[in-house]
C-alpha cells in the first residue's frame, strides 16, 4: 500500500484508527490553542497547577497529574505514529501546538511544520521534501527521544519547581505513557503484543539515554482473552498518587488504578480480562 507522503496524511490516518491519536498540521486559530514553547511564559502552567491543587486537594497529586497531562499529547501522537507507520512528526517545542479542554487537559494536537522523520526505504524519503531521513529504527528512536527531551524537559522542570512531585516520578510517568500507548495501539490495531512491546522498549531505551534522571520503566502484562489469545497491557512503574485522595484505599478496589504497581495482581488481571471481554475483537 502506498501511503500519503505528507504529515497531514499521517495525522488523518491515525485519527481514522482512533480519534484520540489523530493530529493536525499548521497553527490552528481560535481559543484554547497554546504553543508548547509558550506554556510557561504565558502563565498557563501556573494556572493549571493552581486548578489541580484546588480540585485534588493535594499538591503532590496535582504535580503528578500535571506532568501526565503535559506529556500525553506528544507521547500518544508520536508513539502511535512510530508503531503504526514507522514515521514520526517532529515533537520539538517550537513545533507543537496543543488545545486545552474545559477540564484542564489537552484534547487536540497540531504540528506547526510538516516535518516528519522517516526511514530510508519509506516512499516519503524521496517524495516529501519535508521528511527527515533517518538510518533505521534505532536512529528513529533517538531522533524522537532527543526532541521529546527538548519539549518535555523544561515543562517537567517547571512542574517540579511549582509542586512537590519529583523528577523521577515525572519522567517515570512519561515512560509509563509510552508503554500504555504502545499496548493500546497493539490491541486496537491487532499488532502482536511482543512486537509492540519490542518497539516500545526501543523508544524507552532511547529516552533513558536522554532523560536527566534514571527512569523507572513499566512492565508488559499479557492478559488472556476470554475467547482465546492475548491482549497486552502494562503494569506502570510509577504511581500517580491517586490513592492519596481516597480515605481508605483498597488494592483490590477503590483507590488504585488498574495498572498501578500497588494494585493487587489478581484483581488487575480479572479487571483487564473484563475489559477485553467487553471490547471483543477490537481490543
Amino acid at each position: 500500500m502506498i501511503l500519503s507522503s505528507g504529515l497531514a496524511g499521517l495525522g488523518q490516518r491515525l485519527g481514522e484508527t482512533d480519534a484520540y491519536l489523530g493530529f493536525g498540521v499548521g497553527s490552528p486559530e481560535g481559543d484554547g490553542w497554546f504553543g508548547f514553547d509558550d506554556l510557561i511564559s504565558s502563565g498557563l502552567l501556573d494556572r493549571l497547577a493552581a486548578q489541580l491543587v484546588a480540585r485534588e486537594g493535594r499538591r503532590d497529586v496535582a504535580g503528578s497529574y500535571l506532568g501526565s497531562h503535559l506529556a500525553s499529547p506528544v507521547v500518544r501522537t508520536t508513539v502511535a505514529s512510530i508503531l503504526l507507520e514507522r514515521r514520526c512528526p517532529d515533537p520539538s517545542p517550537a513545533n507543537v501546538v496543543v488545545h486545552l479542554d474545559g477540564d484542564g487537559c489537552f484534547d487536540g494536537v497540531s504540528f506547526r511544520q510538516p516535518t516528519m522523520a522517516v526511514l530510508a526505504d519509506d516512499a516519503a524519503a524521496a517524495a516529501d521534501p519535508a521528511s527527515a531521513v533517518v538510518d533505521g529504527p534505532a536512529a528513529l528512536a533517538t531522533w524522537w527521544a532527543e526532541r521529546m527531551l527538548a519539549s518535555l524537559g523544561p515543562l517537567l522542570d517547571g512542574v517540579r519547581r511549582r509542586l512537590p512531585y519529583g523528577r523521577r516520578g515525572l519522567w517515570g510517568a512519561v515512560a509509563d505513557r509510552v508503554g500504555a500507548v504502545a499496548m493500546a495501539v497493539s490491541r486496537s490495531a491487532a499488532i502482536p503484543g511482543p512486537a509492540a512491546w519490542n518497539e516500545a522498549s526501543g523508544l524507552l531505551d532511547a529516552l533513558a539515554r536522554q532523560a536527566p534522571v534514571d527512569i523507572t520503566r513499566p512492565a508488559p502484562l499479557p492478559v488472556l482473552r476470554p475467547g482465546g489469545g492475548e491482549g497486552w497491557f502494562i503494569v506502570r512503574g510509577t504511581c500517580c498518587l491517586y490513592y492519596r485522595t481516597i480515605a481508605e484505599p483498597d488494592p483490590c478496589g477503590e483507590g488504585y488504578c488498574t495498572t498501578c504497581p500497588f494494585t493487587d495482581p489478581d484483581h488487575r488481571r480479572r479487571t483487564l480480562a473484563g475489559v477485553l471481554a467487553e471490547s471483543g475483537s477490537r481490543s
